[in-house]
């Protein structure tokens, strides 16, 4: 009897020390890893830069109103403001794609969570059922069936490492409903974020409207000017000659670099006929050759196609982009060399998504509708160069 209750004394204190260690409260910090960090990072760096770029132009434009020197420049800084706007909403709703893909993905995380904790849930009712209902009798009569002192040692082990399995369960358990309220705090605050990016997007699509509205107002100011119009009209004439120059140049040099088979240089060329830059709107609203323009006489070194802002525009054929810039006639521009002497010209882009040394295909999307430079609506001014010498572009290509 008295070795029974010595046995029950020591059984005791080692489930005790045991259901103790259970109750100790177990916490740690597990940072979830966030695959799309880096990606939100470049974006909110790029949208920042955007922010301070505009913040520079509208300070231009605010000298430009008061100093005669700049006003010349205004509609430059007009359509640059612009685009930085239109880069910065491209910039932000790519950012809340980012946001979208994460809370997708920690939605899932989180599910899968639960239902792991639920089944964890589960099996650790059943344990506790268990050492309720069993558990402290069978444990019992393990310890008191031991043939021997070296038994009872190896019965008490046995116990203590099916304790530790309870133990375990339990902090798996704890650890995951941490991390679930982790996870939860990590989707609550992107959702909160993307809410607050979305917004933002609202205002800065409302400012770009206003943007839009401001260059528009400025091109209405010149037509209601004659005096400046004439001004701007000399200023863009001279500009648009003195570029038809350097084209002709730019383009008279490439010719007799490939003539002299220069390794180094690239070679387009030219094969098949020239396709329509803007699919899908066929009007020319000003042809090719002599015209009247804000009350003079102008030759025209192209054809205009007037469509909506931003649609796409493509190339009319294979080669490499010789030049892609902004211009004070043209305003955002590019040329293509498509080898055999032929190249092709396209102005008054709101974006260019080319750069000079590109090779492009046919039908490749090279820039976006718009009316920078001297320009007083949307449209694209389509030039066609043989030779680097302009000819009508409806001679080589249609709708």
């Amino acid at each position: 009897m008295k070795k029974i209750n010595i046995i029950k004394a020591i059984t005791a204190c080692f489930l005790a020390v045991v259901m103790v260690v259970l109750a100790v409260p177990y916490g740690f910090n597990i940072k979830a890893i966030d695959t799309s960090a880096e990606a939100e990072q470049k974006l909110e760096d790029k949208i920042e830069a955007l922010k301070t770029q505009q913040d520079e132009l509208k300070k231009k434009l605010e000298a430009a109103k008061s100093n005669e020197a700049e006003q010349e420049r205004q509609k430059e800084y007009l359509d640059s403001l612009v685009l930085s706007t239109q880069d910065e909403i491209v910039a932000t709703e790519e950012l809340i794609k980012e946001y979208d893909h994460k809370i997708e993905n920690k939605g899932i995380e989180i599910a899968d969570l639960e239902v792991k904790i639920a089944e964890k849930y589960e099996l650790m009712k059943e344990r506790l059922r268990f050492t309720y209902m069993e558990g402290k009798a069978s444990y019992l009569e393990m310890v008191l069936e031991a043939e021997s002192f070296t038994d009872f040692l190896m019965t008490v082990e046995r116990v203590g490492r099916m304790l530790e399995f309870d133990r375990s369960l339990m902090q798996e358990l704890q650890d995951s409903l941490v991390l679930l309220e982790e996870e939860k705090v990590v989707l609550e605050e992107t959702q909160r974020i993307q809410e607050e990016t979305k917004a933002a997007l609202v205002e800065k699509k409302a400012e770009l409207e206003k943007q839009i509205e401001d260059t528009l107002a400025y091109i209405a100011k010149l037509e209601a000017d004659q005096v400046a119009i004439e001004a701007e009209y000399e200023k863009a004439k001279a500009a648009e000659d003195q570029a038809n120059k350097d084209i002709a140049a730019l383009l008279a040099q490439r010719a007799k670099e490939q003539a002299q088979n220069n390794s180094g240089s690239y070679k387009p060329v030219y094969g098949g006929k020239l396709i329509w830059p803007v699919p899908g709107y066929s009007r020319i609203s000003s042809g090719f050759g002599p015209r009247t323009l804000w009350g003079r006489y102008d030759y025209h070194l192209g054809i205009d196609i007037p469509a909506p802002s931003g649609t796409p525009i493509k190339a009319a054929a294979a080669g490499q982009v010789v030049i892609s810039t902004y211009h004070y006639s043209y305003g955002y521009y590019c040329l293509i060399d498509h080898g055999s002497g032929y190249a092709t010209l396209y102005a008054h882009n709101r974006r260019l998504l080319v750069k000079a040394g590109d090779i492009v295909a046919q039908g490749q999307q090279i820039a976006e509708m718009g009316t920078t430079g001297s320009s007083s609506g949307n449209h694209l001014h389509f030039e066609v160069r043989i030779n680097g010498q302009v000819q009508n572009p409806t001679l080589y290509v249609a709708p």
